[in-house]
């Protein structure tokens, strides 16, 4: 359990060197086996089912946990509420599941193209559904600001921070990922390929445990007001004890 921030970042210097091992063991099979042989499919970056994908899901996995472990730290009526750490927490839980379920490839064989290849052309077709699409992100932004303005009123370097790690993992799953699909589809050498793979996966995974570290940052922050709260409740009843009791006493004199 972590109950420090220095707790939290040991944990997050820990996964963080992990990443790095991975991604070196990746580059070693790579260079071994050489641009024309298949790699270790245990530790191939860009296979599904093996040790990257576990720890990628485990990762995920403990950012929810970590959301809900806040939500329960925290007040229905707050900002942030317990409603809006929970959903949070779900949907890391849908990321987490989504590494070893491979939904969003399942979606893509089914389709037969990525959305990089007909959602542009989508949106610019249907105006409509873009408007409403819109419309859509807009009221959900708008839902979440308040609770993002709690968090940055609770902590302004835990909020940057988990805003880092989003654009770290975004980059790394969106960005990079799209990336590579295009060099695949160029047809580019499967060397330069497999460097754009163990960025694309380092960035993901890491951006992951930045997010990870900064609900963690969140969880311990919300820990130590309670316990001076609760401090501070037991010097007040104290103090009042204290009083009655000399009051008492004079009353007696």
């Amino acid at each position: 359990m972590i109950h420090t921030s220095q707790q939290a970042r040991k944990l997050f210097l820990s996964l963080v060197c992990i990443q790095l091992l991975l991604v070196v063991i990746y580059g070693t099979d790579a260079w071994v086996h050489g641009p024309n042989e298949r790699l270790d499919e245990v530790i191939d970056l860009d296979a599904e089912g093996n040790l990257p994908t576990w720890f990628s899901s485990f990762q995920l996995a403990l950012v929810a946990i970590s959301f809900w472990a806040l939500a329960s730290r925290v007040r229905e009526t707050g900002r942030p509420s317990r409603r809006f750490l929970k959903t949070c927490g779900g949907f890391f839980l849908l990321l987490s599941i989504d590494e070893t379920a491979m939904f969003h490839e399942r979606m893509t064989a089914l389709v037969g193209s990525r959305y990089i290849d007909w959602l542009p052309a989508y949106f610019t077709a249907h105006i409509g559904s873009t408007v409403v699409c819109a419309c859509i992100a807009a009221a959900c932004i708008a839902g979440a600001y308040p609770h993002f303005r709690g968090l940055w009123i609770l902590s302004r370097r835990a909020t940057l921070t988990g805003l880092g790690g989003c654009a770290v993992y975004f980059t790394g799953g969106a960005v990079l990922e799209t990336i590579g699909y295009k060099m695949l589809s160029a047809g580019v050498s499967l060397s330069l390929y497999r460097v754009e793979v163990a960025f694309e996966e380092f960035f993901e995974m890491l951006g992951a445990s930045i997010i990870l570290y900064a609900v963690l940052l969140f969880c311990c922050l919300v820990a130590e007001k309670q316990r001076s709260r609760r401090l501070s409740m037991a010097r007040i009843e104290v103090d009042v004890c204290s009083a009655a009791s000399s009051r008492t006493l004079f009353d007696g004199y």
